[in-house]
């Protein structure tokens, strides 16, 4: 009704939603095919007469079983040496000092100090998901929210 009806019960609208499901029904409108419809239906059968002819390469079939180097363990962090893993977090959560560069090399990768997550990360600050996600929330709590207005007290 794109807002004419400003007053309407729930009964009102089941009635007139339901007279015209009829109408369209009566009109061969609704539930009526579109021509793409049937080039969906062609092409889902093109798919299906495909898919026994087509196999993965031997490298994605051995990952596809999780006949893997980690034993069928995928996308698993590597636990294997716990005590290099707890060494390498040690220094991530290590802020620079004042006057230090906010960014350094660890072998191949540049860490840069995000202050969002309080630590030595691969991103740069300006990027960082978390620090967007804060300015998003700080800006949805900065808008101010109508209150209904107290009673005012009786006249005397």
């Amino acid at each position: 009704m794109d807002g004419r009806l400003t007053i309407a019960h729930h009964e009102l609208l089941l009635k007139m939603a339901k007279t015209k499901y009829d109408w369209l029904v009566s009109k061969k409108k609704w539930g009526a095919k579109s021509p793409d419809d049937e080039k969906i239906v062609a092409m889902a059968a093109e798919i299906k007469s495909l898919q026994g002819k087509l196999k993965l390469n031997p490298k994605l079939a051995e990952i596809a079983k999780g006949d893997d180097k980690k034993g069928g363990k995928k996308n698993k962090k590597d636990t294997s040496n716990k005590r290099e893993q707890k060494k390498d977090e040690a220094w991530k959560k290590v802020p620079p000092k004042s006057g230090d560069p906010k960014e350094k090399k660890q072998g191949e990768l540049t860490f840069h100090w995000c202050e969002h997550h309080m630590a030595w990360t691969v991103h740069k600050p300006a990027d960082c998901r978390l620090g967007k996600k804060h300015k998003d929330e700080q800006k949805l709590a900065s808008v101010p929210t109508l209150r209904p207005r107290p009673p005012s007290p009786p006249p005397p």
